[in-house]
């Protein structure tokens, strides 16, 4: 049976004083330690329930981490390929500009020469 709860006017606000009646007390201290154990057994499952939440996050969040990783391993696989394709051209260039130079050396020359005759 469970007790018969009342607010009484008591030197401290919120406790509560129980009725109790003389029949089979111990019943109700078995019926307390359940209630006590129940809570424990619902806090428990509680807490297990938001363990398993956050890890639930963090799985998506480390998932999540690893296919934005796969994407910017793959974006830096096409930069290094257009950097290496820059530096051939660059490397192009580099001898089209020496020849150029080489044929504007010598057309000035020449020119020098003609108009020193």
């Amino acid at each position: 049976m469970k007790p018969f709860r009342i607010q009484a006017n008591l030197p401290f606000p919120g406790k509560v004083r129980a009725l109790r009646s003389g029949r089979d007390s111990s019943d109700d201290m078995g019926m307390s330690r359940l209630e006590a154990t129940q809570k424990r057994l619902t806090q428990a499952l509680e807490s297990l329930e938001k363990a398993a939440k956050l890890a639930g996050q963090r799985g998506k969040a480390a998932s999540a981490a690893e296919a934005r990783a796969a994407a910017l391993g793959g974006e830096r696989e096409q930069l290094l390929a257009r950097i290496a394709q820059l530096e051939e051209e660059l490397a192009a260039l580099s001898s089209l500009t020496q020849e150029v130079e080489g044929r504007l050396d010598g057309a000035i020359g020449e020119i020098r020469a003609a108009l020193a005759r």
